[in-house]
């Protein structure tokens, strides 16, 4: 007995996970290509109004406050391998998801390589959130080590402050996969009964 409302939104989800791991391949490639461009557009490179993130807030700088370029570059090329590095590990992430769902799709959702592949995603989402967070962190210090910040609070070194809302979208994959798993296991509930039923 095939659940055809699981067939159907396994098949949803993996149209949406298979252009998001295109996306992330293509960031990955991107991500490596804008290392030269930091080297050959140096002058260029952080030029104009500076953004200072800090979580929220958002503080745009005047031109008149400009960071160390030298001070800021091997921080700005390794922030471009970690953001590749973990534009990597999402692709890879969602061949995995892609797998785990090949079955699904097939109206069998429970196969021996399933819990293998699950725990193959959960490494690489442990790996991704760390890898992640540091290149964040050390990103955002690097930056303010980079900025005379004795002087970000004279008069015209600010020209806008704004504080903005940002919604992490893989919360919303990471759902509409838990709906998924759900179906999946109400679909093993099912087969259960059955089996037990028959005995």
């Amino acid at each position: 007995m095939k659940d055809e409302k699981m067939i159907r939104l396994a098949n949803l989800i993996d149209v949406i996970v298979k252009i998001a791991a295109g996306f992330a391949l293509a960031g990955a490639i991107i991500a490596l290509a804008v290392i030269p461009a930091v080297f050959i557009f140096r002058d260029k490179a952080i030029d104009g109004s500076l953004n200072l993130e800090m979580g929220s807030i958002s503080i745009l700088l005047s031109e008149k406050q400009q960071p160390d370029f030298d001070k800021i570059i091997m921080p700005l090329v390794a922030l471009c391998i970690s953001a590749s590095f973990c534009a990597v590990a999402i692709w890879y992430s969602l061949k995995l998801v892609r797998q785990i769902l090949d079955p699904v799709k097939a109206g069998k959702p429970f196969t021996e390589d399933t819990p293998k592949k699950l725990a193959r995603l959960g490494w690489a989402v442990i790996v991704f959130g760390v890898i992640s967070s540091l290149a964040v962190f050390f990103s955002g210090l690097a930056e303010i080590n980079s900025l005379d910040l004795s002087t970000i609070f004279m008069p015209g070194m600010v020209k806008d402050v704004k504080v903005d809302f940002k919604l992490n979208v893989s919360y919303v994959v990471f759902g509409l996969l838990l709906f998924l798993l759900a179906r999946i296991f109400r679909h093993g509930a099912k087969l259960q009964q059955e089996y037990d039923e028959t005995l």
